[in-house]
């Protein structure tokens, strides 16, 4: 509300800082920080070549996408 209606929200009683920065980031910004972060590590694995390192990274992938598929999802609310 404060972040969205700041007169809205100051007319309810509440207070305003001008320089209050939201606490968690909207969707929008997080997910263009997993895209980049995993096209730069894709990027980054194209340049191992020793093939121990390269199955480590592999198994790590997996790992990643089992633990992926598992966690909670809800809905936007927007």
């Amino acid at each position: 509300m404060r972040q969205d209606f700041p007169s809205v929200f100051r007319a309810m009683g509440g207070h305003y800082e001008p320089f209050d920065r939201p606490t968690v980031a909207d969707p929008p910004y997080r997910i263009r920080v997993v895209l980049d972060t995993l096209k730069d590590a894709r990027a980054a694995m194209a340049a191992v070549t020793d093939l121990y390192e390269r199955e480590e990274l592999v198994q790590l992938l997996e790992l990643m996408l089992t633990e992926a598929r598992r966690m909670p999802w809800e809905p936007s609310p927007f």
